[in-house]
Order: structure tokens, then C-alpha cells, then sequence
């Protein structure tokens, strides 16, 4: 029997899926622009650059003053980066 195998890696669409028959995504966990340094271990200069070369989830805007991220976005685009590394 031939074994087909895709190794492509997932989508964003498929990880999404999997996160939401999993459980994770019942409640939307939002990471607001100061916690984001600590949270992924960068400077707020490095996360800067990484916005400006759109190579960053795109912020959620609340309102004119308040912006934030899809815990779970900025989680895919972890794991995103470890799978081209």
C-alpha cells in the first residue's frame, strides 16, 4: 500500500480549527501592547520593527486609544516562525 504523506506545513486556518476543537479557543484571551515585551521575551523596539514590516499579527483596536492582540494569534505566529527556523 503507498503511503502519501503532505509535509507541508499547516495553515493558519488549519491551526485555528484544531485550537477550536481542542477547547482553547472558547474565550478570546486578548495581550495588551505592554505586556507583549515580556510575553514574547523582546524589546518593545525589536516588536516595533517586527509591526512596521507587517511580519507581526495585526493588533485588534478596541476603540481610538486601546489596542490588543488574539492571544492565540500571536501563539500560531510562534509557531509559525519555529517551523521555518
Amino acid at each position: 500500500m503507498n503511503d502519501v504523506r503532505n509535509d507541508a506545513a499547516p495553515t493558519e486556518n488549519d491551526l485555528l480549527m484544531l485550537a477550536y476543537l481542542d477547547g482553547i479557543h472558547t474565550v478570546p484571551r486578548i495581550v495588551r501592547t505592554y505586556d507583549l515585551p515580556r510575553l514574547l521575551k523582546m524589546s518593545q523596539k525589536k516588536l516595533d520593527r517586527l509591526m512596521k514590516v507587517k511580519d507581526f499579527p495585526q493588533p485588534l483596536r478596541f476603540n481610538e486609544n486601546t489596542i490588543g492582540w488574539n492571544l492565540l494569534s500571536i501563539q500560531l505566529w510562534i509557531f509559525d516562525r519555529e517551523i521555518k527556523i
